[in-house]
C-alpha cells in the first residue's frame, strides 16, 4: 500500500516536537554547576539558562574587583557551556530515535563550538 509522504513527514514532525517539548520539560528540572578559578567561583544554572546561585570561595575576596568579576562571568560561561553540550547530547538522541542524522545542528542557533560572530572589541 502507498502511504502519503506528506502523512508520513506530519508523523515525524509531531513525533520530534513532542519528543522535543519532553526534553525542555526536563530541561526546568536539570541544574549544572559551571567553575572557574579552580573552583573559587561556582556558577548553578537551571537547564534553560536561568542563574540560580553563585558561590564564591573566601579566598576568591583576595582578587581585585576586575579579576572577581571575570572569575564570576567565566563560571557562568562554562555553566552555559554545559548546558548546550547536554542539550545537544539529547538533541541527537531524539533525531537519531527518529532515523534522522545525529550531528544536525541544535536548533537554538548560535555557533556551537562556543565562540561568537564578534568578541566585542574593535
Amino acid at each position: 500500500m502507498f502511504k502519503n509522504p506528506l502523512e508520513m513527514f506530519m508523523k515525524q514532525a509531531e513525533e520530534f516536537q513532542r519528543k522535543f517539548k519532553d526534553n525542555q520539560e526536563t530541561l526546568m528540572h536539570t541544574t549544572v554547576v559551571g567553575e572557574s578559578g579552580a573552583g573559587l567561583v561556582k556558577a548553578t544554572m537551571r537547564g534553560d539558562f536561568t542563574p540560580l546561585k553563585t558561590e564564591l570561595d573566601p579566598a576568591a575576596f583576595g582578587f581585585d574587583k576586575a579579576v572577581l568579576e571575570e572569575l564570576i562571568t567565566s563560571a557562568y560561561a562554562d555553566a552555559v557551556q554545559k548546558i548546550f553540550s547536554q542539550n545537544q547530547g539529547k538533541f541527537s538522541q531524539i533525531l537519531g530515535s527518529m532515523g534522522l542524522p545525529a550531528n544536525m545542528p541544535f536548533p537554538f542557533g548560535g555557533n556551537q563550538s562556543g565562540g561568537s560572530e564578534s568578541d566585542g572589541k574593535e
